[in-house]
């Protein structure tokens, strides 16, 4: 499993031992210089993270305590002495990307049903995002279902 670890200012990813044992350590440094730990441990053959007294998880819109890290599991990490929020993202390695046609679509919308592209997944609304594409080639992201987002174009 592939661990992405992202803040304002950059994106850092960490790939998880195949064989689940022990605990995997990752040091997080602020933009402010502050040293963080996140403790990734190994519980009945699966990779688990959990809450410490030095910080606190959300899943979604909810507080969760610990979770099995899973094929596109996203959480938000607050450390208490930290201002800003972390974002962990998780991938099955290798990555599976799907393909899709979208020969002469000057517009392509993603979402859960009727759009261009269909993705049902609880973390994808019903319009998630719409993309035009203007005569210069210049794409123009139109509407974004969530205020965060994280786009590789």
């Amino acid at each position: 499993m592939k661990v992405f670890v992202a803040d304002e200012a950059k994106v850092e990813n960490y790939l998880l031992p195949e064989k689940i044992e022990d605990t995997f350590l990752i040091n997080y440094e602020s933009k402010d210089g502050i040293l963080e730990n996140i403790i990734i441990s190994a519980n009945n053959g699966k990779w688990m993270i959990k809450e410490t007294r030095d910080f606190i998880i959300r899943k979604g819109l909810s507080s969760i305590a610990s979770d099995e890290l899973k094929h596109l599991n996203f959480y938000d990490i607050k450390f208490g002495d930290i201002d800003e929020k972390i974002k962990i993202y998780c991938f099955d390695v290798p990555m599976k990307y799907k393909s899709y046609s979208i020969a002469n679509l000057s517009k392509i919308t993603l979402g859960k049903s009727n759009n261009d592209i269909i993705y049902n997944s609880v973390d994808v609304g019903v319009l998630h995002f719409t993309i035009e594409l203007h005569i210069l080639m210049e794409i123009v992201l139109l509407h974004v279902l969530l205020s965060e987002a994280m786009f590789y174009l």
